[in-house]
């Protein structure tokens, strides 16, 4: 039971984040960044997330489509937050109870300030934690806040059923919570 809890923690762990005006490596935290002047102030969002999966997931691998949504709160300027939603639709091909992979998604981020970022990611990495999955996925931002920055969007997902649901009729959603991560710009 500790070696579960301490899993768990660990991946907690890694949805923690710095201030989005902290994490320009200054110190000054007035998204300065380098020195050079520019901003440089990144975007970082947190907040719960609802993933479904369309067949369910069961023990036989298969085509499936993923769909997520997250209600982030995300910090875009050093002291200024926004709250915003988040979308992101994915194909895995050969998803399963045990497995779970996806070579490409698409996130959109509609801010509640008026402004989106579309994110394009072309690469996943997933882990198995305490009977959920760690998903991290990186890609680029390709049109509105953060264009032509990275991105990286970390998951933990829990199955909302019980591990029976593998057999029949399948894991068609998980709950969790999801940290978004736009670079410094």
């Amino acid at each position: 039971m500790a070696m579960v809890l301490s899993s768990a923690a660990l991946a907690g762990s890694a949805l923690v984040w710095a201030p989005a005006g902290q994490a320009d490596g200054t110190g000054r935290g007035d998204g300065t960044g380098r020195g050079d002047g520019a901003r440089n102030s990144g975007v970082v969002c947190s907040g719960p997330s609802r993933s479904t999966y369309s067949p369910g997931l069961s023990l036989r691998p298969q085509l499936t489509a993923v769909h997520a949504d997250s209600r982030y709160v995300c910090t875009v300027a050093p002291g200024r937050t926004v709250r915003a939603s988040g979308a992101v639709d994915a194909v895995a091909p050969e998803a399963s109870c045990i497995a779970l992979n996806s070579p490409t998604a698409r996130e959109t981020v509609q801010y509640e300030d008026g402004r989106k970022s579309v994110i394009d990611y072309d690469s996943a990495h997933v882990v198995r934690v305490a009977g959920g999955n760690l998903v991290t996925l990186l890609g680029k931002v390709t049109a509105g806040r953060g264009e032509g920055q990275a991105a990286r969007r970390s998951a933990l997902t829990l199955p909302e059923q019980p591990p029976t649901a593998c057999v029949s009729p399948g894991i068609d959603h998980a709950g969790g919570g999801a940290q978004l991560e736009i670079e410094p710009y």
